[in-house]
């Protein structure tokens, strides 16, 4: 049994007949017909019932069928992968991201790398930048997008940008739009925070003498702007995760003397083979800026 074989028989079953099927596959009927025959001569099983006019598939058939498709499909991915690799001008990208490193720059640079490679289509995980650094290094994605921080030394890197934490709320929250905010006034607001700086902002905080007493500590950026959106406190998160005219209710306020500052980075293994990968990769290279 070949992916032929396969191919020949499950254009017999969409088309319901050996003369749809074989007009389909340009080729006669005799020759289609004796390819279906020693299908079932070789698996030792009857794979339709034949009448004057239709094939119909049998148990037996209806199992192949679904199985044909399956594997023919895992054929088909594998050859796009395999000409991602030689040439790098079609096939498919696999690219994780977190739920924080979608913002406008981001979008605007793949937009801008589809527009020149038509022929690459994508395959995005979502995911927190550990997850996604582990798949990088099981080759379950060929790049990722991440937060810092993360060991580097294990990848290629490109940093797109370096932002402060903020505190985004519903403006009913501060006395002034503009303001910033401390962290003893933020100390007694219901606050809203990202795991992945809990123990940095426990520190910030302890070394003013504050306690951190969080409302809300989550593990999706997304998440804690949407607590901050339905009202229910002031999120603690990257700057970028609020884009212009997400909600017109919110605000964004820096946060005086907090040095955590975090960059969206895009990551590669420095041995991945993948042509459109490497591609990809260099197209945020050329204007990323200096370090």
């Amino acid at each position: 049994m070949d992916l032929w074989q396969l191919n020949y028989f499950v254009k017999v079953v969409e088309e319901g007949s050996i003369s749809a099927a074989a007009r389909k596959l340009h080729m006669s009927q005799p020759p289609l017909s004796l390819q279906i025959k020693r299908l079932e001569s070789e698996l030792g099983v009857p794979l339709f019932l034949r009448d004057s006019r239709n094939m119909i598939l049998t148990d037996a058939g209806d199992t192949l069928y679904h199985r044909a498709k399956a594997i023919l499909n895992l054929s088909a991915i594998a050859m796009k992968e395999v000409h991602s690799i030689a040439g790098g001008t079609s096939g498919i990208l696999r690219l994780g991201t977190t739920s924080s490193s979608g913002y406008t720059k981001v979008r605007e640079k793949i937009q801008a790398f589809h527009l020149q490679n038509p022929g690459i289509s994508f395959e995005v995980y979502e995911g927190d930048s550990y997850t996604l650094i582990d798949m990088l290094h099981n080759g379950e994605l060929d790049a990722a997008f991440v937060r810092t921080p993360f060991p580097q030394k294990d990848f290629s890197c490109v940093s797109l940008n370096t932002e402060p934490l903020v505190a985004i709320g519903l403006t009913s929250f501060f006395e002034d739009p503009r303001q910033s905010v401390s962290l003893s006034w933020l100390q007694s607001r219901p606050l809203i925070i990202y795991r992945r700086w809990e123990t940095l902002l426990r520190n910030a905080f302890n070394e003013k003498g504050l306690d951190l007493c969080p409302l809300c500590v989550s593990d999706d950026a997304r998440t804690c702007l949407g607590w901050a959106i339905s009202g229910l406190g002031i999120a603690l998160i990257p700057a970028s995760t609020l884009e212009p005219g997400l909600d017109q209710s919110l605000t964004s306020h820096p946060i005086e003397n907090l040095d955590i500052r975090s960059s969206i980075t895009l990551i590669m293994n420095p041995n991945e083979k993948s042509k459109i990968a490497q591609k990809f990769f260099r197209s945020f290279q050329e204007d990323s800026p200096p370090t």
